[in-house]
């Protein structure tokens, strides 16, 4: 895994234009894709999945808990049409909780969820 400006970890890449039934790669699509291109988010195509997969996303989760801060990066934000990051935190996870899960299922950030905030890419 590489790590991005102290400690980010790329963990999935999922383009626009991909195809929805490779949008639950619990186990794990296109992996040396994640390793070859790194961050350099431009060098990924619209289409394009990839991802640690559900095991390897929450044996982070489990290592770093509630210290990890989701990055999630978006090509263009509903209020604006130029690029955004959003920060998500989850605090007081039950033990079954999984990231992997999350990151496609907003309900699981619990209802007090914490906003960290958005900053312009």
């Amino acid at each position: 895994m590489e790590t991005l400006g102290g400690g980010w970890t790329l963990i999935e890449a999922l383009g626009a234009a991909a195809p929805r039934a490779q949008l639950y790669p619990d186990l794990g699509l296109n992996e040396k894709e994640l390793i070859t291109r790194g961050g350099d988010l431009a060098k990924y195509s619209s289409n394009l999945v990839a991802s640690l997969g559900k095991d390897r996303i929450d044996a982070i989760w489990r290592v770093h808990g509630e210290r990890t801060v989701l990055r999630w990066r978006a090509s263009r934000a509903h209020q604006r049409s130029n690029c955004g990051d959003f920060y998500l935190q989850r605090l007081n996870a039950p033990k079954d909780w999984s990231l992997f899960h999350a990151i496609r299922d907003s309900s699981a950030w619990s209802d007090t969820q914490a906003y960290i905030g958005v900053s312009a890419c």
